[in-house]
């Protein structure tokens, strides 16, 4: 198996929620890659309202570094944290697909829906 991307059970967020999603990279036997060995020249996470659809929200590490976050640095525990902002969330209800490429692969990247419902919505 390669090295891959994992993120945890799809999550339910409410509209215009700030949302933090965690994503951890990883090698075969499933122990976190030192991020700073892999040499990242960038990180993409794509929102689409569903797979292969265009992006309706695109981050990216070089041009959104305060939403798209090595975490503690540099990298060695494998993780990536991306943050969508109130803002972001305001106008997307629904179900979702999140997707996140790290270049120069290889590497499997984690993708998946995830659900936002109306902000009116009970907890």
């Amino acid at each position: 198996m390669p090295n891959q991307v994992s993120i945890g059970e799809d999550p339910v967020y409410k509209q215009g929620d700030a949302l933090r999603i965690q994503y951890t990279v990883t090698d075969s036997a499933g122990a976190p890659i030192d991020l700073q060995a892999l040499g990242l020249s960038e990180v993409t996470f794509v929102l689409a309202n569903s797979e292969g659809a265009a992006p309706i929200l695109t981050l990216t590490l070089t041009g959104n570094p305060t939403q798209v976050i090595i975490v503690n640095p540099p990298g060695t525990d494998g993780r990536i944290d991306v943050i969508l902002t109130n803002g972001d969330m305001a106008s997307f209800k629904g179900e979702k697909y999140h997707e996140i490429q790290l270049e120069p692969g290889p590497l499997t990247g984690a993708y998946g829906p995830f659900n936002i419902t109306a902000a009116s919505a009970p907890p």
